[in-house]
């Protein structure tokens, strides 16, 4: 049987972060995901941080139309990353590893 890891999730960039490797730059940025809900007749939104990793491409965007705020939709495979905290526990963070980045304005409604 195949093995899937796609996920597909569009929202608003926070920080943004440009590293230079040997022959190639890599894009890390957070991307805020608002999920609007009603609760007893009031609307409630929840956001969702997520941290994205994007290697230029193809199939991504100029980085340098990537900025804070601007909406972008990315697709790509979720990756598990284990870190020990400050108070000395051992957790799982997840990231998003870009294969397609796309700027809100070129997505097709």
């Amino acid at each position: 049987m195949e093995q899937i890891n796609k996920i597909e999730i569009g929202g608003n960039v926070g920080t943004v972060r440009e590293n230079q490797l040997e022959t190639r730059s890599v894009l890390h940025f957070t991307l805020a995901n608002n999920y609007v809900y009603s609760s007893r007749g009031e609307a409630k939104i929840e956001t969702l941080w997520i941290n994205v990793t994007a290697f230029p491409g193809k199939n991504i965007a100029d980085f340098s139309r990537i900025k804070k705020g601007t909406a972008v939709k990315v697709t790509g495979r979720l990756k598990a990353n284990k870190y020990t905290a400050a108070d000395g526990t051992e957790r799982v963070g997840y990231e998003i590893i870009a294969n397609k980045l796309e700027l809100a304005e070129d997505v097709d409604q």
